[in-house]
């Protein structure tokens, strides 16, 4: 298994357990090279100082082979100082965390990132953390993320981990009575707790639950499920058609009521609609995503579509040759009179002092360049020239010379 992903992954449970038919369809959208995203690597290098750091400070590894790993990882990882110093601090309090959360068990061994099977078909995963007790044990999981709150009550990918714990360590030093499984988001409020359940209400989740359902999600008629819930993070969500019969399908209307101007939304009907509405919205920007890739990374043909390069922002190159420049030309304006928050004024700005013509004028266009812009969709009647790996290739190329 070493290198491989399990196929049904604890930290997609969420998804597959609510439509089992999700895992037939991933497999079904074409890959993109490199479609990780820079939150996804900021995670993986705070996971790895986690583990660095939680090892030495629990004596599981020497100085020196600390001191290789730590060196290691910061040059891999190649944040600038106010970054690091940051995730740096989000680790300490993880080790501390970690430190606490021993003090709830007797005799408690800790053990860092183990990979577990969790006796359901095709499902195994690697565990942040697991502390092993006298009659309990304890996960933790480590969540780097800012963004969406993670809770620990009830949480299938943790009830996942949990089981393979209980699988694999349970039972050793005395019977396992409970497994508490909790979550460390320090960057995120009220990102920190546990929940706990017994071994015999754990087990019968996956004898009852997890393992039906899992062996439906590996059958070719697997059925759907689409649910905010499942849909929010799959990778299918734009190119699913029973998503999109589920949200564009839906029928809105309420039950019929005599009113005086039937041409009117009634307030049940705007009640339905306006409740529809932030699953709408996340699903319309899913549909508009897998159409990019598929007509810019993929190089498919979405009928009446294409890829274009949105207007690039401008910037200035060079901010304290500018000012330089800026003082120079003007008579009106000191070079302190051009900076803001220690730092150079915004464009506007400028361009109220020197004027829109102005400015251009003393930069030139070394120092003030507009962007490349952004790929994003456009109908195929914007004026806009399409775009294409390839043929920006032969554009670069073609400049070179």
């Amino acid at each position: 298994m070493p290198g491989q992903h399990a196929t049904l992954s604890p930290s997609a449970s969420h998804r597959w357990l609510e439509c089992p038919a999700s895992i037939r369809v991933v497999e079904q959208i074409p890959k993109v090279a490199d479609d990780s995203s820079p939150y996804a690597h900021e995670g993986t290098l705070a996971h790895a100082l986690g583990e660095i750091e939680a090892s030495y400070y629990f004596d599981l590894i020497s100085h020196k082979d600390y001191v290789q790993a730590y060196e290691a990882w910061r040059l891999n990882a190649n944040l600038d100082l106010d970054t690091l110093g940051e995730m740096k601090k989000h680790i300490r309090g993880y080790v501390e965390y970690i430190e606490e959360r021993m003090t709830h068990h007797k005799t408690p061994v800790v053990m860092f990132e183990k990979r577990m099977d969790t006796g359901v078909p095709r499902c195994w995963g690697t565990s942040d953390v697991v502390i092993l007790g006298e009659d309990s044990i304890e996960i933790i999981d480590l969540k780097y993320g800012a963004g969406v709150y993670v809770a620990p009550d009830d949480n299938s990918q943790l009830k996942l981990y949990g089981l393979g714990a209980l699988d694999t360590f349970g039972d050793l030093l005395a019977t396992t009575k409970t497994v508490t499984m909790s979550i460390y988001q320090p960057r995120v409020t009220g990102g920190i707790g546990s929940w706990t359940i017994t071994a015999k209400e754990l087990r019968a989740w996956r004898r009852d639950v997890a393992v039906p359902t899992a062996r439906l999600a590996l059958t070719d008629n697997a059925p759907f499920g689409p649910s905010e819930k499942a849909c929010r993070w799959c990778p299918a969500a734009g190119d699913c058609l029973a998503r999109a019969k589920k949200l564009a399908g839906d029928d809105f209307s309420a039950p019929y009521v005599e009113v005086q101007k039937p041409d009117l939304l009634q307030p049940e009907e705007m009640s339905t609609i306006l409740s529809r509405l932030p699953a709408i919205r996340s699903w319309v920007e899913a549909v508009e995503v897998a159409a990019l890739r598929r007509i810019y990374d993929n190089g498919e043909e979405v009928p009446g579509w294409k890829a274009v390069r949105s207007g690039g922002r401008r910037n200035i190159t060079d901010p304290e040759r500018a000012i330089d420049l800026l003082a120079e030309a003007s008579e009106q304006y000191a070079r302190d009179d051009f900076y803001q928050a220690k730092k150079i004024k915004n464009l506007g700005d400028l361009e109220k002092m020197v004027g829109v013509k102005g400015l251009p004028r003393i930069l030139g266009p070394e120092l003030l360049k507009k962007g490349e812009g952004s790929i994003s969709l456009a109908p195929e009647e914007d004026k806009r020239e399409a775009v294409s790996p390839k043929n920006e290739a032969a554009k670069d190329f073609a400049d070179d010379e």
